[in-house]
């Protein structure tokens, strides 16, 4: 998963007023949302998520721009995160120590375009064929970090070091799979092989600790010519989590 953002810490660097800098400290609150698909529009992305019957028409107009492999994927993140402005590193007044909590939310799916007309259409159209699945997969996961690390006081350049909380997962791994349907509809048959992993089910819900591991992020704020800005380079969730032994397979 991808994205290209201007992120609120960008912002606030290129803002004229920098008297934050001579502060205690700040406090930094991030909230982002992104969904996108090769496939799916606004219209069944809407009929999707909050529930309604699909138009025939829209899902026939999808249809016509499939791919041999589509895709879709959808990203929650909260953050917060300190700044120690008054706060020196090993005597170097430039560098100060940050904290940060954040919980995040992925997930993404790649799909055959024999998969998208058995879900959304169903297998009349297969009648004495075979709809191939094969390399369709399925990613869930939500996890929470605790960070620590260090910051540069005027660029808000940093390291941090993360312990991550494994709330729950879920991956579905499509290696070969094939449906064939019987030319009077009477009969299925179907064949696969792939791989489904899933964190314990039994303990579930926001904060719960199905895994342990860390994680790393960084970000690199280089100032522009003339003041006029800053180009922005960030690492984020580099990274494991272990998951527990109640780990379905």
């Amino acid at each position: 998963l991808f994205g290209l953002h201007v992120s609120a810490q960008n912002l606030w660097l290129m803002g004229k007023d920098t008297t934050w800098r001579t502060s205690y400290g700040a406090v930094l609150v991030e909230a982002k949302g992104d969904y996108r698909s090769n496939v799916f529009n606004n219209q069944m992305t809407d009929k999707l998520a909050f529930g309604g019957r699909l138009d025939p028409m829209n899902v026939g107009d999808l249809e016509e721009n499939l791919k041999d492999m589509n895709r879709f994927g959808a990203d929650l993140q909260v953050s917060a995160q300190f700044f120690g402005f008054a706060d020196s590193l090993f005597g170097n007044q430039k560098w100060a120590w940050t904290l940060q909590l954040t919980h995040r939310s992925t997930t993404y799916a790649n799909f055959t375009d024999d998969a998208f007309r058995l879900g959304f259409q169903g297998n009349k159209q297969f009648r004495g064929a075979h709809a191939d699945l094969s390399g369709s997969e399925f990613n869930s996961i939500t996890y929470q970090k605790l960070g620590f690390g260090v910051f540069h006081k005027e660029t808000l350049s940093g390291v941090r070091l993360s312990l991550v909380n494994g709330q729950e997962f879920t991956s579905i791994t499509v290696d070969d799979a094939d449906l064939f349907t019987s030319v009077l509809g009477d009969s299925l048959s179907l064949s696969y092989a792939g791989n489904f992993l899933q964190s314990d089910t039994t303990f579930r819900g926001l904060g719960k600790g199905n895994g342990v591991g860390a994680a790393i992020d960084a970000d690199w704020n280089l100032p522009l010519e003339g003041g006029k800005g800053f180009m922005s380079i960030a690492l984020r969730d580099f990274g494991f989590v272990s998951w527990g032994e109640r780990t379905h397979h």
